[in-house]
Formats: C-alpha cells, structure tokens, sequence
C-alpha cells in the first residue's frame, strides 16, 4: 500500500487530500480539530496540532507503515512540521535544517539572501536602530520579525508617524525594512530532481493603502530574470525535490526577494489560479514531486486559461457585514457577465473592515482587467449593507 501523510484534515487541505484519496493512495493524517473535514478520507487519523511535529512523529512511527511522502497545504509552522517529517523519515521533499527555518525568521533570511548576492535591501531588526535613523519623509515596511498569515501585522508607514510611537514600536520584536516601489510578483515553483519543472509567475496589486492582496494577472512572457533567481535558489538551498513560493519587487534591473517559503503559495493558486488562469494541473504534479515520482514536461509561465484575473473583493464599510453569496452573485453580475465566485467565508458569517488578506469576503476569476479591483469593490461595496 501507499501511503502519505498528510499535515493537516482541514478545509485548505481538502483539494489535497481528495486528489490522493483518489487517486488510490492511503492518507495517514492529523488535525488538532478531532472533526476536521479531512477525516473521512484518512486511513488513519489522530488529533495532534499541525505544530507539534514531536508528538505527530511519535504516532507516525507507532503505526509502523513504510510512508512515501507528506503533503502540506498549510503554511507557517505547519511548513516545519513538514520538513522535520521529511528528514526524520528521510522522505522526498526534505531540506537542512538551516534553510527551512531560514524563512521562518526574517533576519536569517537576508542575510542568507545577501550572502548570495540576492538581497540588497535595507532592513534592521528595530530594537538596534536609533529613532536619528528614520527619516520622516520615507515609506518604510513594519513586520514582525517570525513568520506572518497573510500580511497580519505588517504595515507601510511614513517615517515621521514611525518617530511618534517609536518608544511603543521598539518593545516589539519588529523589523523595519525599506519600501521599495516597482511591480509586485507572486512566484510559484516545482522543483523535481533539482530542476524548475513549474514556474507560475503573477503580478500583484495591494488593496487600497494597504498590503493585502487585491489582485493577482498571470505573467506568461519574458520571465528569463525570474527563472534566474529560482535556478539560483535551488542551488543555494540544495533543492532536490519540494516547492517555492516567493515574493518578488522588481524595479527596472533592481529586483528583490521580500518573501520565501518552501511551501504552496496559497491565495487559491493550487485550487483555481494554476488551473483556470495557467491551464496547469499544480495538485497531481504536487503530488509527484512529493512521492519522489520525477516531472519530465517543463512549464515555465504556464499558458493562458479561462480567466485573466484573480481579483479580492472586501467590506470596506464600519459596520458589520453578514455574507450572503447568493445575494453577493447578484451583484457582480451587474458588472461581469463570465466570473467564477470563490465563496472564501462560511455563508451568512459576519465580517468587518479587514484586518488581514483574510478578511476578504470572497474572490473571483473573471475577465475584465479594465475594471480595476478598486473599482470593482467600490462597485460591489455600494450594494453592501
């Protein structure tokens, strides 16, 4: 029998999990939630946190089964897990220790990225700066140091507002990194047998004076300069086997990498992007690359799909807002003829003003570039109450 393990039964892992289900695969699997909507497909199931790797390798190993690779569809911590699995059951996949908790703390990872000629950007961990050092007409980016979900916590803030709460900033473990201006990228890699078999290349819009995402449009051509920095990433984290997803600033010949992680690039990319906008398979070749099965076609950019356009849409009024899809079809109806809705909340729940990329109220594929995501949430928004 074949098995994998799966990090993770909840919703986000579902398309996974089902692909393997199958696809004839038996899926060992945990959740801390003992009801997670994974379960029923699993073999084998216990609650155990997708964090604690040290208890999760305790089961796994009291069931006694020959594993052939574990699949992730989380990110963060759970990404650790993975690879602390990986390397205690020397599964496909696997990287040093040194490189995966790299992307995990933002200061090791520059210097990691500057040592290898890829990062130029100025950024200091702001507890070893001094407040002479902001200067009060520059943008400049305030994350947490660790990993974050979906932008949470991080803020673009002018230099002067940062000097007035500088006391409050620096008890935090912060760090204060350059804004750069130039055209956001949101790359996603499979890596088989030390080679790029998948470059998925988008470019990305914030929403409004924020850094949440609002829109992604797929990149096909004149990605030679990014498939340079992902060939140079394979060599310099020793990738044989896995996945990257970056985040990428490009201003004329100037390009920095502002995020890395050795995990899916989320956002619906594995579920909707990949296959409706890039006419690729990304779950099954996924797959592949975790169970060690090599990927012989090359796809650098993809090729053009259904739909052009990944678009956010968000509540951008003060008071609460309770989700009504069928309502909310309605009215984007109005205004895009073909659209595919991705119902990103549960129906009926409640939202306010975002606070994160994951305060959305739902996205959408759809083919109507000229309508800008702004104008498209003030559209919808209108019809909000």
């Amino acid at each position: 029998m074949r098995h994998i393990i799966s990090i993770g039964a909840g919703k986000n892992q579902i398309p996974l999990i089902k692909k393997l289900y199958n696809s004839g695969y038996k899926i060992i699997g945990f959740d801390l939630n003992e009801k997670a909507p994974g379960r029923q497909y699993c073999e084998y199931f216990k609650s155990i946190s997708t964090w604690s790797f040290t208890e999760a390798i305790e089961w796994l190993e009291q069931l006694e089964l020959n594993y052939e690779g574990v699949g992730c569809f989380s990110c963060g911590n759970a990404l650790i897990t993975q690879q602390v699995i990986c390397n205690y059951f020397e599964l496909p996949g696997k990287i040093n220790e040194r490189s995966y908790t790299s992307t995990h703390n933002k200061k090791l990872l520059r210097k990691v990225l500057e040592q290898n000629g890829l990062s130029t950007i100025n950024e200091w961990n702001l507890k070893d700066i001094n407040e002479s050092q902001i200067h009060d007409d520059v943008v400049y980016i305030l994350k947490p140091s660790s990993e974050t979900n979906s932008s949470e916590g991080v803020i673009k803030v002018i230099g002067s507002e940062l000097k007035r709460n500088f006391k409050i900033n620096t008890h935090q473990d912060m760090i204060i990194q350059e804004y750069l201006w130039g055209v956001e990228f949101r790359v996603s890699v499979l890596v088989s047998e030390s080679q790029a078999v998948f470059l998925g290349c988008l470019s990305r819009e914030c929403y409004g004076e924020t850094l949440y995402t609002a829109r992604f449009r797929p990149i096909f051509t004149e990605l030679d300069w990014c498939n340079t920095i992902v060939n140079r990433l394979i060599n310099i984290f020793r990738i044989i086997n896995g996945v990257l997803k970056l985040d990428i600033i490009k201003n004329h010949d100037r390009v920095e990498i502002i995020e890395l992680d050795f995990g899916i690039s989320g956002d619906y990319f594995e579920t909707h992007i990949s296959p409706f906008c890039l006419d690729y398979n990304f779950i099954s070749n996924y797959i592949k690359v975790i169970t060690n099965d090599p990927i012989r076609e090359i796809c650098i950019g993809g090729k053009q799909g259904k739909y052009s356009c990944f678009d956010y849409i968000y509540f951008a009024k003060c008071n609460n807002y309770k989700i009504d899809y069928r309502i909310l079809k309605k009215i984007i109806s109005h205004y895009i003829d073909d659209f595919m809705l991705i119902e990103t909340k549960e129906d009926q729940s409640i939202l306010t003003k975002p606070k994160s990329n994951q305060d959305n109220i739902a996205a959408i594929l759809h083919n109507r570039p000229d309508i800008t995501n702004a104008e498209l949430n003030q559209l919808i928004n209108q019809h909000l109450v």
